[in-house]
């Protein structure tokens, strides 16, 4: 009986003074709200870009082989420019035909196979590279050219190539300068020609884990 009593008074409640006990604040038949979500996306496209500056796609050693005595070049350089926003990072290397041939001939200067001098005393006939990174920065160790010191040099270990830097995830965009400088000697007996070859860099994106 005491229930019912509460039940039927709860209209009255507020004129008796009894403490009112709350109800649904929805009229008789008035819908309940209704809601739905919106998902927010936003999609920043990835990039990963190298260019080559300075020396440009063409390095032209010049009249390096002087007939008789041994010859040498060190002064042709390229600055290569990586940049790229995605959050992995990414890894430069080189690779190369190998050793310069002469047009026409079976001659050939060699690629340094391991770091090698192209001046001064133990120093080697044959071609490579020197690597230094820009404003400072350090390489990968996983870098084939980090341990080089000043004129020192290394092949590209033809179509197998060289890692020359792997940088690690950051936030935001990141841009790192590498300066290549070429050296070449040549030995007293080289025959006359003109020798090419070609080196091919690449900037790969770092796969996620």
């Amino acid at each position: 009986m005491k229930s019912t009593k509460i039940i039927a008074g709860l209209g009255v409640a507020a004129a008796l003074g009894v403490a009112a006990i709350p109800v649904a604040s929805f009229a008789e038949g008035e819908p309940q709200p209704a809601s739905s979500t919106v998902n927010l996306s936003a999609t920043i496209a990835s990039d990963l870009s190298l260019t080559i500056a300075e020396g440009g796609n063409s390095i032209n050693f010049g009249n390096a082989l002087s007939a008789g005595a041994a010859s040498t070049a060190e002064n042709a350089t390229s600055v290569i420019t990586v940049t790229t926003n995605w959050p992995n990072g990414y890894e430069l290397t080189g690779k190369s035909t190998g050793d310069l041939a002469a047009t026409g001939t079976t001659d050939k200067i060699a690629e340094f196979a391991t770091a090698s001098t192209i001046s001064g005393e133990g120093a080697a006939d044959g071609w490579g590279a020197h690597v230094a990174m820009k404003q400072g920065a350090s390489f990968d160790n996983t870098s084939a050219f980090k341990d080089l010191t000043a004129g020192q040099y290394l092949g590209f270990n033809g179509a197998t190539g060289r890692v020359i830097d792997k940088k690690a995830a950051k936030s935001g965009q990141v841009s790192n300068d590498y300066t290549v400088t070429y050296g070449l000697k040549a030995k007293a007996n080289q025959a006359s020609g003109t020798y090419t070859g070609t080196i091919t860099y690449t900037a790969t994106a770092v796969s996620g884990s």
